[in-house]
């Protein structure tokens, strides 16, 4: 959903005074290293300033967003994602984990910037105990394709889809 009617570029963030300093060339660089996709684009990044916290929707309507990370990173790997906790570790660097943003209380708004690390790419259930009812599934998938595949391949459901 865009954000107010303006280019979500435009957004003004209601958190920014609590942003840390962007990370600087070198640090994207090194983010770049990982092979995770790396995005910089003001548009984008302001658009992974919030999900579903009903308070965002409406300051998006006024052309606001909560807060705005200073990097998205999209890695497709347990790698990448270590080596991207690492690079931050080193450089101070907060990170927001995010996957569909899908939360509805602010959780997965960056209130401090950053990077935003996003885990779409990261998606699938990796296994499923039937007996002791225990799922192994990567954060980046999404509830109603984790429920229709419980469901259809194994006669179970989370019962949390939706919320």
């Amino acid at each position: 959903m865009p954000i107010g009617a303006e280019p979500a570029s435009a957004a003004t963030a209601r958190f920014g005074a609590m942003a840390t300093a962007e990370p600087g060339d070198a640090v994207v660089a090194r983010l770049e290293a990982t092979g995770a996709a790396v995005v910089t684009d003001e548009g984008e990044r302001t658009e992974a300033g919030r999900d579903w916290w009903p308070l965002a929707m409406v300051w998006a309507r006024d052309g606001e967003v909560p807060a705005r990370p200073s990097v998205i990173v999209r890695p497709t790997t347990t790698e990448q994602v270590a080596a991207v906790l690492h690079i931050a570790d080193e450089t101070r660097t907060p990170v927001t984990p995010m996957a569909g943003r899908s939360g509805v209380c602010g959780n997965a708004v960056p209130v401090f910037g950053g990077i935003a690390l996003d885990l779409t790419d990261l998606a699938g259930i990796v296994a499923v105990d039937d007996e002791s009812l225990l799922l192994d599934v990567r954060p980046g998938t999404w509830g109603d394709e984790l429920e229709d595949a419980l469901r259809n391949q194994h006669g179970v459901t989370l019962g949390h889809w939706p919320q």
